[in-house]
């Protein structure tokens, strides 16, 4: 297979590669332990808030970067980014809104 020069050697793509992991599992850990300090019941919601914040920073860094996301040989921040969006609305199926109702409802006749 021949390569042309703009294109990166595989070194270069597997370490693209890591770093966009990386960056997928430091989004995905940050939103865990902003969402295990929520009062229970609201873990799931608040995580996929974060998600879909966490998407749209990497979104606006993409855009940012003029990164070329449709033929790169590698994964890039608008993959992160559906990556993101796709767990974010993934979680939304899974939240009780009966039982967040209930804890928004006790949160508010704390105050």
């Amino acid at each position: 297979m021949t390569r042309h020069r703009h294109e990166p050697s595989d070194a270069a793509i597997r370490a693209l590669n890591q770093a966009s992991l990386l960056r997928l599992g430091l989004f995905l850990s940050i939103a865990l332990l902003v969402g295990a300090t929520t009062p229970p019941g609201m873990l799931l919601m608040v995580m996929s808030y974060m998600l879909w914040v966490g998407a749209i920073v990497s979104a606006v860094v993409a855009a940012f970067l003029s990164e070329k996301g449709w033929r790169a040989p590698h994964l890039t921040r608008w993959d992160e980014s559906a990556v993101l969006i796709l767990l974010s609305m993934g979680l939304k199926f899974f939240v009780d809104h009966q039982a967040l109702m209930q804890q928004m409802e006790s949160l508010r006749g704390q105050s």
